[in-house]
């Protein structure tokens, strides 16, 4: 399958700009900026929280491996 290259440019551009954020969130010394603080507080909401979450991570992964024949 042929990648468009404005998408590609896109991603890249997106996975920059996390990559950006999360070093900057590293090197602040405050709480609840890093992604994996925000997932932390998200999953303090309880358990439902943490099926949902669970849930998305198995699509993805069942989305990429299959290669986008999963639901």
């Amino acid at each position: 399958m042929p990648l468009k290259p404005r998408y590609s440019l896109a991603w890249a551009g997106w996975i920059l700009g996390f990559l950006l954020i999360e070093g900057a969130a590293l090197f602040d010394s405050t709480e609840g900026d890093t992604l994996s603080e925000h997932v932390w507080a998200f999953l303090d909401g309880g358990w439902s929280r943490y099926l949902l979450l669970g849930g998305f991570f198995s699509w993805l992964v069942i989305h990429f491996f299959g290669k986008g024949k999963a639901g």
